[in-house]
This record gives structure tokens, C-alpha cells and sequence, in this order.
């Protein structure tokens, strides 16, 4: 991972975040290396880090296709 790396980012910007929470399509290789990258750098910064992988037909992609309008998102990482 990179200097400027999304965790990296996370860790500068929210310095007290011990646990932080990955979503990715497991179905995707590419971002199963991406996983790889993200579980090194969260040891390396003294994170806790749970992943969780969707597959293309689950509820976490219904929920973010449906999410109205004017509804944050937290996206630390682009994956696609």
C-alpha cells in the first residue's frame, strides 16, 4: 500500500478508530488482492480490520442500489 493509502488516510484523519469494517465483492478477484493490501496495512497500523465479502446476489447490493437519495456513503477504497 502507498503513503496515501485509504487506511492511511482513515488513520490521519480519525486518529482514535481502532476497528474498521471492509465490504468487497468476493466474487471479484481484483479485489481479493486488494483485500490482501488492506489487511497488511491494518497491521501495520495497529488496526483491527473485518472483511466481509458479497456476492453480486446479495442484500448488501440491494441496499446500496437502493439507498435514497441524499444518504452518505463511506467509501474508503475504489473498487469496480
Amino acid at each position: 500500500m502507498g503513503e496515501a493509502s485509504p487506511l492511511v488516510q482513515l488513520d490521519d484523519t480519525l486518529p482514535g478508530v481502532t476497528r474498521v469494517v471492509m465490504l468487497f465483492n468476493a466474487e471479484n478477484p481484483g479485489h481479493l488482492a486488494v483485500v490482501k493490501d488492506t489487511v497488511r496495512a491494518s497491521t501495520q497500523l495497529g488496526l483491527q480490520l473485518e472483511t466481509h465479502g458479497y456476492g453480486a446476489r446479495t442484500i448488501w447490493q440491494k441496499y446500496f442500489r437502493r439507498q435514497p437519495p441524499g444518504v452518505p456513503r463511506l467509501s474508503l477504497s475504489r473498487m469496480t
